[in-house]
């Protein structure tokens, strides 16, 4: 059980993170129940909940806060890792990004109706034609020319993802769903 003051609350997840506990703490502490709703309804719809992240070789994130998935995508690397980061929804949903050092690539993944689409952004601007390698940690991923994106553009792309929007109309989407059926 976790108590604050005089109120017993119950028990609340390991991995609840501290913002949302610090909310429930002010509501108890002043009575006021409606202080939840409103703390829980400013988290939703702040990016901070409703999707899982993975970044390679770490333990994965529940409902991590802009400012994480920002930080991850500065640390990716080829050299070393780590060179992917997938965020998931609850729905299964999924946008990943590999790559680092300021090459990447970006896929989008949607389920409905009992399949899924899948996409891989691109700059809508660039219309260099070919294709070009972008290195992760030992790997690399073959991608349009317009498709290698820099750190400013995965981020824009996953932040967007985190908030529960649809893929930004800002980059082209390459449908490459047949690769996976």
């Amino acid at each position: 059980m976790i108590e604050f003051g005089n109120n017993m609350l119950g028990t609340i997840p390991f991995a609840l993170p501290w913002i949302i506990v610090a909310a429930f703490q002010s509501a108890v502490q002043t009575s006021d129940f409606a202080n939840i709703q409103t703390a829980t309804h400013q988290l939703e719809h702040s990016g901070l909940m409703g999707c899982t992240a993975e970044i390679e070789g770490e333990k994965p994130i529940i409902n991590p806060s802009k400012d994480v998935v920002a930080a991850a995508i500065d640390r990716m690397t080829p050299d070393g890792g780590p060179g992917f980061l997938i965020l998931t929804a609850k729905n299964g949903d999924f946008a990943q990004t590999a790559g680092g050092n300021g090459a990447f690539t970006v896929e989008w993944r949607e389920y409905a109706h009992g399949t899924f689409k899948h996409w891989v952004a691109g700059r809508l601007a660039d219309k260099s034609s070919g294709q070009i390698a972008i290195a992760t940690n030992g790997f690399q991923v073959t991608v349009n020319s317009n498709e290698k994106l820099a750190s400013a553009e995965a981020k824009s792309i996953l932040l967007t993802f985190c908030g529960a929007q649809g893929r930004p109309g800002q980059f082209s989407w390459r449908d490459i769903t047949d690769r996976f059926q």
